[in-house]
């Protein structure tokens, strides 16, 4: 069943002022009243599910959430990842809403929603204007001319299987005449698609029938928003509406896919490990990490299937000459970033002393410390007591120097497990820059299970990397 969680309880009073284009609304919604039943005799649980929704508040936030959704604008809503940006993927200006409210890149690609794979296949066999031209497939002809409809590539099986609805994205070639906006694909030749696990954003997509594309809902290089109150914080009077279904489970975006090329690939670390994916068996277990440069072989428009041989002129590189391409979303543009500057420890660096934190921020204000494993639990402590001391001239009189002004520390403990450490890393970074702090030191984890994830994101934030830290 689809991830549940109760609305949050630590948001600000919001100023909701209905039908204003300026000032957000911020409705709530108890992802514990929907549930989705599978239909009888399928192979899957969201093949074809039907919907049930228990309180009629719930229903009518998010009716009118699928309205504005209908109309062509955007709507912030809960996944399972973090909060969402949606709107209507086959929506040209509804597309455009989004890049214009986070100030995203327009050659950064969208991730697209659907609530089923029913919805999923119904999309890969639409045509751009289906009213007009008589409901036209996309897919290959058969001897006697006659349409074969598109099906989801057999490679991605046993992730569906397993991991949908999940954290889990894959890319699919995008077929001829696609009713995806191009805004959505960035006019790339493939686009990238996911079930949520999550009950409110299952429910938007099942009432309106529509695939949302839908990035994070934050300001563009931000961190990710993993509540409400962060998309506030970012996108207020640039959106209308945010449905408030409490915070997010898993706290980094969705893993993307490609079974498109040999050996298959992750192009982007998220909520599913390496280890979970190979775990899967069959060309899975083969699985690498991209490194920026993938191709994908051509493929096979009836079966949706690569063709035998490799790549060739179909091929898409990610890389160009000098600039790399973007062929899903987090591959190019620095992402992640708070105000402050991020300054990352990778495993088994020396912690940062007084010396290395003070220096940080000139001396003055405040620093941020985001402890995981290894570092001392009484670490800002200990580091506040020697920054005082040496305020108040026990540096100078030992030769070690003092500061002018004062420097504050604050100091965040995400837990030790890779779940407690991806589910808080963006609000910690969040929550530092609320705080004040000029720089951030965060501890570093190994890069296995949660872990890919959790490195990808901060390497992306940081623009300090430490793998040691000398002291004479």
């Amino acid at each position: 069943m689809p991830h549940a969680s109760t609305p949050s309880s630590s948001l600000p009073s919001f100023p909701v002022i209905n039908g204003s284009s300026t000032l957000i609304d911020i409705l709530k919604v108890d992802p514990t009243s929907i549930s989705f039943t599978p239909a009888p005799a399928s192979h899957h649980q969201h093949d074809s599910p039907s919907l049930e929704i228990r309180c009629a508040e719930t229903r009518r936030n998010l009716e009118r959430a699928a309205a504005i959704l209908r109309d062509g604008n955007p709507v912030a809503f809960p996944t399972e990842t973090v909060y969402g940006l949606g709107a209507d993927a086959t929506n040209d200006e509804g597309v455009k809403r989004i890049f214009k409210a986070k100030n995203r890149p327009s050659d950064n690609p969208l991730i697209v929603h659907v609530a089923s794979l029913r919805q999923l296949r119904e999309l890969l066999n639409r045509s751009r204007g289906t009213e007009e031209n008589g409901n036209r497939r996309c897919g290959a002809s058969n001897q006697n001319g006659l349409s074969l409809p598109i099906e989801i590539p057999e490679v991605y099986t046993p992730l569906i299987s397993r991991f949908w609805p999940g954290p889990l994205t894959i890319l699919l070639n995008l077929p001829t005449k696609t009713p995806l906006s191009k805004n959505v694909t960035a006019e790339q030749t493939t686009f990238a698609v996911r079930i949520p696990n999550h009950p409110i954003a299952l429910a938007l997509m099942h009432m309106t029938n529509l695939p949302i594309a839908a990035p994070s809902a934050n300001a563009s290089g931000k961190p990710s928003p993993t509540s409400a109150a962060h998309v506030y914080t970012d996108l207020n009077g640039r959106i209308p509406l945010i449905l408030d279904g409490g915070e997010a489970d898993v706290g980094v975006e969705s893993t993307v896919v490609s079974g498109l090329c040999s050996p298959p690939r992750i192009l982007r670390p998220g909520g599913v490990s390496l280890e979970q994916i190979r775990a899967c068996g069959g060309v899975w277990e083969k699985c690498i990490v991209s490194t920026g440069k993938v191709t994908t072989a051509a493929m096979d428009m009836t079966t949706m299937t690569p063709k035998s041989g490799g790549a060739n002129s179909n091929t898409v590189s990610l890389e160009g000459e000098g600039e790399m391409i973007p062929l899903v979303p987090g591959m190019k543009y620095r992402h992640y970033s708070p105000k402050a500057t991020v300054i990352l420890y990778e495993p088994g660096a020396t912690p940062p002393g007084s010396t290395e934190l003070g220096k940080s921020v000139g001396w003055r204000g405040k620093v941020g410390i985001i402890r995981t494993r290894a570092w001392s639990g009484d670490m800002a402590g200990q580091v506040a007591l020697e920054l005082a001391l040496r305020r108040n001239g026990w540096g100078a009189q030992n030769g070690r120097g003092g500061p002018e002004g004062g420097v504050g520390v604050e100091e965040i403990f995400l837990g030790t497990s890779g779940v407690e450490i991806s589910r808080g890393l963006f609000a910690a970074l969040r929550e530092l820059d609320a705080r004040g702090v000029g720089a951030i030191h965060v501890e570093g984890i190994e890069e296995e299970k949660e872990g890919l994830a959790v490195m990808n994101r901060l390497r992306k934030a940081a623009s300090v990397f430490v793998q040691r830290v000398d002291r004479k």
